[in-house]
């Protein structure tokens, strides 16, 4: 089985008991009997750690509780390599509507893309989280209705275990690759400047309030960009 933790935990796991051990990173590729590129691509979360290496880990009781969900060995593999679609399973794609826009917005503000290679496993999916009381009701009965909604897809609930976060995933590597082609990247969004694509800002009524609109600002509220994302845009 593999092991899909938290975004950083994987590659923080392994650093922290290299250095509790004391050893290279070639001795401590050793040390697990395995070759060093694999331990590489575990350290740089390129590949999910795999379940008997986790278990030979000192610290695994301390991140046990980052553990999103286990995976099949299978899970995400392929003879296709960079060719793969990862997870395959047909989406409808949507068309360029409030609905879309709104979701948009939802993802400036709250969500992320989960995009993990490896060479032989993937994780690729949109994550959007809230706060487990606050935002609850919101994630479960909008959020996620519209993802399903758009995509024609199931989405998951995830329930942080170290935080007041609740998750709301989309497990699927052509979600992702549909908001890159439309200018959506996986990362921070602020350094890649991900923002409002050309289709709702060259929308008439969006363009107008364009350039002088605060909610447009990555220093607005996230409550503030999908209101505006949802609000303004219209269909010509």
């Amino acid at each position: 089985m593999r092991l899909l933790l938290e975004k950083g935990k994987q590659r923080e796991l392994l650093k922290k008991e290299k250095i509790k051990l004391s050893l290279t990173w070639s001795k401590f590729a050793e040390h697990l009997n395995m070759k060093y590129g694999k331990l590489i691509t575990f350290f740089t979360e390129e590949r999910l750690i795999d379940e008997e290496t986790f278990n030979k880990l000192i610290l695994k009781k301390d991140y046990k509780k980052f553990m999103i969900r286990r995976l099949n060995d299978n899970w995400g593999q392929s003879k296709g390599g960079n060719n793969s679609d990862g997870r395959t399973k047909e989406i409808k794609i949507p068309e360029k509507n409030e609905e879309l826009a709104e979701l948009w917005g939802i993802m400036l503000g709250d969500g992320c893309l989960q995009k993990i290679k490896g060479y032989k496993l993937g994780v690729y999916g949109i994550d959007i989280a809230g706060h487990s009381e606050d935002d609850r009701e919101y994630l479960i009965n909008f959020v996620k209705p519209l993802c399903e909604k758009l995509f024609m897809i199931n989405s998951r609930i995830y329930q942080s275990k170290r935080s007041k976060c609740l998750h709301i995933n989309v497990d699927s590597r052509k979600v992702v690759d549909f908001f890159e082609e439309n200018g959506f990247k996986a990362g921070n969004k602020i350094i890649n400047q991900v923002t409002i694509p050309n289709w709702i800002k060259e929308n008439t009524r969006v363009a107008s309030f364009w350039s002088s609109s605060p909610l447009t600002s990555f220093n607005s509220s996230n409550s503030s960009k999908r209101i505006f994302m949802a609000s303004l845009y219209r269909p010509k």
